[in-house]
């Protein structure tokens, strides 16, 4: 049965944009590599993530506890690309950098990386 927008009007306090409806992919998410280009990370066992979503800001967010990063974004494929980014960065400013310029907590998070993943030559 079609919404009757006039009655909206009267008891909706606010109505929205809509410019398209897609479904919501919230299925398990299995990282295999991540490539951006400078640095190719192979997961030594594929790192597996549950999306989800947050009605309230409209977002899919995607978690990783482990190393403190929650990703997200309007849709799926930006969460992931998201949580990509944050773990070259993590990558890059631990892994890559001289051991004795890191605290104790930074060696650690080399540590968990390095447990997780490994640097290969790009393709």
């Amino acid at each position: 049965m079609p919404y009757n927008i006039a009655r909206c009007i009267n008891f909706c306090d606010k109505i929205i944009n809509i410019t398209e409806i897609n479904e919501v992919d919230l299925q398990s998410l299995e990282l295999h590599e991540i490539d951006d280009g400078e640095v190719r990370i192979v997961f030594k066992a594929p790192l597996v993530m549950q999306p989800e979503l947050d009605e309230d800001a409209r977002e899919i967010s995607i978690a990783c506890p482990e190393l403190n990063i929650i990703a997200s974004g309007i849709s799926r494929e930006e969460a992931v690309n998201e949580f990509e980014n944050d773990f070259i960065w993590l990558w890059k400013e631990y892994v890559l950098t001289e051991m004795d310029a890191l605290s104790s907590d930074a060696r650690k998070m080399v540590e968990k990386l390095r447990t997780m993943a490994e640097q290969v030559e790009r393709k």
